[in-house]
């Protein structure tokens, strides 16, 4: 397999998915590189990305202070913001977290697609037996 295919099939399952076979203009299935329902997924398989020693040189710094590095990204004249995260916590907010994944838990309303999406805690339910009780939210 080929070094890109091989990243993209790594990437893919990551996120609890499969490789697009013929991903990009030839799938008839979808562009993303992976099947995953609700992530569209783009790999970018380079020698080397400016963003990469910038998210290493964040993580080192983090390290230092027992931290997990995050590096945010904003580009002057745009209202989006993209948050570049280790893999690991990915992983983590996947499993902990899956609605936030989807679509239907994003908030509606944002005026135009350079705004950021927010996403909805899940919101607790109250039990219909006494009242009293509170109903435990499982968030997985």
């Amino acid at each position: 397999m080929k070094p890109w295919k091989r990243a993209e099939q790594k990437c893919a399952t990551a996120i609890g998915s499969r490789r697009t076979p013929l991903s990009g203009g030839a799938s008839q299935i979808t562009r993303s590189d992976s099947l995953h329902p609700t992530i569209y997924l783009e790999t970018k398989y380079r020698k080397r990305f400016a963003v990469v020693e910038l998210m290493r040189e964040t993580e080192v710094k983090a390290r230092v202070e027992n931290k997990v590095a995050v590096l945010g990204l904003v580009q002057k004249g745009l209202h989006t913001r993209y948050y570049l995260i280790p893999e690991r916590l990915m992983t983590c907010l996947m499993t902990l977290c899956p609605t936030a994944l989807k679509f239907d838990t994003l908030v509606p309303g944002a005026e135009s697609k350079d705004e950021p999406l927010e996403i909805k805690p899940p919101q607790p339910t109250n039990s219909s037996n006494t009242g009293a009780e509170e109903s435990a939210v499982n968030p997985l």
